[in-house]
């Protein structure tokens, strides 16, 4: 198969749409040990794949070396380079974690795939679409070691609101995501702080059938940097709120959202 066509395979596509998706959204949702593998399996299925599509030659050394070069990246042998980036504000990040190494097992299918023809893609593809498939991959690989920082608040609360709207209405205007027993996780941005703040909440029924939004207790926060590093003026400032300030947050969210409309 001709190399530049190798950027319009299926499970290419597929990897990439799902290291993007788990990047900037699975893992603000939903911060657990899925998600936090899952960017190491789209990665390392991808990157070598992505790199030897520019070349017929040297594919298996190309997926060897990432092979090394990822176990390197895990291990506190990289953090002297994190460092010397980061000391010169150009952020870097990633958690020394071994358990990422099971992720490895990705590099032999990524490879069987690289070498497998496609008989589906007889047809030239646009040109452009290519350049901006290659310009997609390359951000996928640097957005996924921008800096990200994780902190957990773990705060209860009895703040609560009444809404006339119904529940699919609040679900859908709040972006609620359903746990269990009426219990949603609701997230709230920060814009100006690069963060966005978790919460649990209960949707119930007072005695009149109005809806009673009900926060549960704030659960974390997740502050992004940029390619110049985390501005840790965002964090401590995250951590320098009280419950009182992250139900003004909320309150402030719903009635944007023309949830809640204070009388």
């Amino acid at each position: 198969m001709k190399t530049e066509k190798l950027l319009f395979k299926k499970l290419f596509l597929l990897a990439l749409f799902v290291l993007l998706l788990n990047d900037f959204f699975l893992k603000y949702y939903f911060h657990n040990y899925i998600t936090g593998k899952l960017s190491d399996f789209a990665g390392l299925f991808i990157f070598p794949y992505f790199i030897s599509s520019f070349s017929g030659k040297r594919i298996k050394e190309i997926y060897i070396l990432t092979g090394v070069l990822f176990v390197f990246w895990k291990s506190e042998f990289s953090q002297p380079i994190i460092t010397f980036f980061n000391n010169y504000n150009f952020g870097v990040n990633r958690i020394v974690d071994y358990s990422d190494l099971v992720s490895l097992i990705v590099l032999p299918f990524s490879y069987t795939y690289r070498l497998t023809k496609s008989y589906n893609l007889k047809k030239d593809f646009n040109p452009i679409v290519r350049y901006v498939i290659i310009c997609i991959s390359c951000f996928s690989f640097i957005a996924t070691s921008v800096q990200k920082e994780f902190g957990e608040i773990n705060l209860k609360s009895d703040f609560k609101i009444t809404s006339n709207n119904n529940t699919d209405t609040i679900k859908k205007e709040l972006e609620l995501y359903a746990t269990s027993n009426n219990k949603y996780y609701c997230q709230i941005e920060i814009p100006k702080k690069r963060s966005r703040i978790n919460f649990l909440i209960k949707i119930e029924k007072d005695e009149n059938k109005n809806n009673i939004i009900k926060i549960d207790s704030i659960l974390n926060f997740s502050t992004t940097g940029t390619l110049f590093g985390i501005n840790n003026n965002h964090v401590k400032y995250i951590k320098s709120l009280k419950a009182k300030d992250f139900e003004d947050l909320f309150l402030k969210q719903t009635i944007v959202n023309n949830v809640y409309v204070p009388l």
